[in-house]
């Protein structure tokens, strides 16, 4: 069945106190066969996943304050709103290690 991410759990926050984060995803299948050239462009939610197929997943955010070396600011999952069907759930996406910001270089100490 086609399924819809309706969007994510992360409203606008980002981690370690950083704002505006947006959850995009491919607007068409990244898996192309042989070396025919395929650029990716990104879409917000809604977006439709037809069967058989997948998506890129992209989130960003703009960071603010000072890392420092003591601290470091990620994430290492999402939660996505998903609808297949008439059923709507929330899918939870675990990045294995997670993207992280370590100390900056311009930390007042």
């Amino acid at each position: 069945m086609t399924q819809t991410v309706l969007g994510s759990t992360l409203e606008g926050g980002g981690p370690n106190g950083g704002t505006d984060s947006r959850l995009t995803l491919s607007a068409t299948d990244p898996q192309r066969s042989g070396n025919e050239p395929h650029a990716v462009k990104y879409a917000s939610p809604p977006i439709s996943i037809p069967p058989h197929q997948s998506r890129y997943l992209r989130i960003t955010w703009i960071s603010h304050g000072c890392v420092t070396k003591a601290d470091v600011g990620g994430m290492d999952s999402v939660e996505l709103r998903v609808r297949v069907g008439w059923i709507t759930r929330t899918e939870y996406i675990a990045f294995g290690q997670g993207f992280y910001l370590g100390p900056g270089g311009h930390c007042r100490p």
